[in-house]
């Protein structure tokens, strides 16, 4: 099977002001995603909403400049 990989955006917290950050996710379709970490991914510098290897629900948006984005909005609990 192969997976298809998509950019999905993740809302940091302990920003100051709102902000996003892209990652690469595994498009699981129906709306959800699992997240993949960064390359320089650091949980030291930065808190995820939902940290990398996490399933989550994607929905399209738009970033600040109105492109159309996928955005991580919920957590999905497995089993």
């Amino acid at each position: 099977m192969n997976e298809k990989i998509i950019e999905v955006y993740v809302v940091l917290l302990d920003e100051g002001t709102p902000t996003i950050r892209g990652t690469n996710a595994i498009d699981l379709e129906n709306g959800l995603a699992k997240l993949l970490a960064t390359q320089n991914y650091d949980p030291e510098d930065e808190t995820w909403e939902f940290l990398p290897e996490s399933i989550v629900k994607i929905k399209k948006t738009k970033d600040y400049k109105g492109n159309i984005i996928w955005l991580a909005y919920e957590q999905v609990k497995l089993g």
